[in-house]
């Protein structure tokens, strides 16, 4: 296996693909990399327990081949060439040298027989939308989705296609983060549920590029697909099967009360008042709406703290306790300049929202705690 190819865009590809290897685990092919060589293209791939990720880019090939790589030493070598070409050659034994510049290393390297194939996928429909906007409703559900792998169907964010709107959804139990945007490009209606994980994993290989992105869907999998810098980019997941939970019948047809918050104050305000929190001490933060704006307290056996945010309304004085990170993470992840806070009574969730109607709509539902 022997071949050219430019330092920038190999490690580029290099690093891409890497972002499927598990940062932790135990046996051969929890880090490795699978590198392929032929036909003037090299493809470079890595696996994780939802994802399959390959990246392929043209290259000089003299001779085809393929082998596995140890991914975190090979990814580091890789990034440290400074020469504008990458000479990479690769014996019987698997024993790869590689020189670019004035430098030359060589790595051990495996059979690459071992290392798992990427599932065929047979799609039943296919789905165009902007990278961009797949982008945003990753960003704005994938951290409310379920860590409990004894509820796996709610470790996914459910992505939902209607008539005129496509929406990602995502319920860990104590909240839901819904993304909605106005139907834009191509596609079936239909519902699939992708682990978060791999959402994520997908999220680092974007650029958030505005031109459209192919989804495929399967029983099993879906893959994306993209073309960026002579690079193409298939990202494979399996997807989650059983039902997802029913998260609109959660949320209530009209809510008592409401009041507008400028996000900026509100997310200071948690962040000042959660000084007295640690990972051992830990205790709700209390919300006091009252006619002269939120007053936001906690304590711990550390100490207090109070802050308050100065709006006038006509809300009736209520009380209600949160976990600080629920809350936090509804009002760091809204993108607007303003916050609506909607409730009923102090035991029922809160519901926070873009206060102004556009193209792209999000909705918080957070539970509150006891006090």
């Amino acid at each position: 296996m022997k071949f050219t190819c430019a330092t920038e865009i190999f490690s580029k590809a290099v690093g891409l693909a890497s972002i499927s290897v598990p940062t932790s685990g135990t046996g051969e092919l929890a880090s490795a990399i699978l590198l392929k060589a032929e036909n003037d293209k090299i493809e470079v791939s890595a696996v994780s327990m939802d994802t399959n990720t390959s990246v392929s880019m043209p290259s000089e090939v003299m001779a085809s081949g393929a082998i596995m790589l140890p991914a975190h030493v090979f990814v580091d070598m890789i990034k440290r060439f400074s020469g504008d070409m990458i000479e990479f050659e690769a014996d019987e034994k698997y024993l790869v040298t590689m020189k670019s510049g004035r430098t030359k290393c060589e790595i051990a390297g495996a059979n690459p027989g071992d290392f798992p194939e990427a599932p065929e996928i047979k799609p039943e429909r296919e789905i165009k939308i902007s990278e961009k906007t797949f982008g945003e409703m990753i960003k704005g559900t994938s951290f409310a989705a379920s860590t409990n792998e004894q509820r796996p169907t709610i470790m996914g964010c459910l992505l939902d296609i209607e008539d005129e709107v496509v929406r990602m959804v995502a319920i860990d139990g104590y909240r839901i983060a819904i993304v909605e945007y106005a139907k834009a490009g191509e596609g079936e209606n239909g519902k699939v549920n992708i682990p978060a994980s791999a959402l994520r994993e997908w999220a680092k290989i974007s650029d958030g590029a505005e031109e459209e992105i192919v989804i495929k869907i399967s029983q099993k999998n879906i893959s994306i697909e993209k073309t960026a810098d002579d690079m193409e980019i298939k990202f494979v997941s399996r997807v989650i099967n059983g039902e997802f939970m029913e998260w609109q019948k959660f949320i209530p047809p009209a809510f008592e009360n409401e009041i507008i918050l400028e996000k900026s104050d509100l997310c200071r305000a948690i962040e000042r008042v959660s000084t007295v929190l640690t990972v051992t001490q830990k205790a709700p933060i209390r919300m006091s709406f009252e006619k002269k704006g939120v007053h936001l307290s906690c304590e711990t056996p550390i100490g207090k703290a109070n802050d308050e945010i100065i709006k006038e309304n006509n809300i009736e004085p209520l009380v209600m306790g949160f976990n600080n990170k629920f809350l936090y993470d509804a009002a760091k992840n809204a993108d607007s300049d303003s916050i609506k806070l909607q409730w009923n009574g102090p035991t029922d969730a809160m519901l926070l929202t873009n206060p102004a109607e556009g193209e792209k709509r999000y909705k918080y539902m957070v539970l509150p705690v006891r006090l």
